[in-house]
């Protein structure tokens, strides 16, 4: 199965899953889409809106790839699982958010950890390359002591 998550993100994501939803199409495997507030329905795909995280941890180990927007959530969980991921990231001039995710899509994608695409034309082509795709392992992550240091500075 393909997990596509678009997280609890308040913004709209429609160019991810109309290209998902396309592409699903012509899937030998379930192509699952959490929605969020995506206000496009994909045709092809089973979705959601929402999961519990427990229900989305669930859905996660049943998956063998994921496409994910490029928020932290969603590439930790499923990095957590040993899972491929491509990684979407939101574009804030598209709408897509208030903050740009390329950022940390990028540098997970230089790490090795990720797949990422930067326009979903080139999503399908993605998946291709899914196939033969090994996350390099990497050091114990420091984003959360990251986080919590310049949390507690303020």
């Amino acid at each position: 199965m393909i997990a596509v998550l678009l997280g609890t993100n308040p913004y709209s994501f429609e160019r991810l899953v109309r290209a998902v939803d396309e592409i699903a199409k012509h899937q030998r495997r379930e192509v699952f889409v959490q929605l969020g507030h995506t206000a496009y329905e994909p045709q092809t795909c089973r979705w959601e809106r929402f999961l519990e995280h427990d229900r989305l941890l669930a859905l996660l180990e049943r998956a063998e790839l994921v496409i994910c927007q490029g928020g932290y959530g969603s590439i930790r969980d499923s990095l957590a699982l040993g899972l491929k991921v491509i990684a979407v990231p939101r574009q804030p001039q598209l709408g897509e958010s208030v903050d740009d995710q390329s950022g940390l899509v990028r540098a997970l994608e230089q790490a090795g950890r990720i797949l990422a695409v930067y326009d979903v034309a080139e999503l399908e082509q993605a998946l291709n390359k899914a196939a033969d795709f090994s996350p390099s392992s990497s050091e114990p992550c420091r984003i959360p002591q990251i986080i919590r240091q310049y949390l507690d500075s303020w």
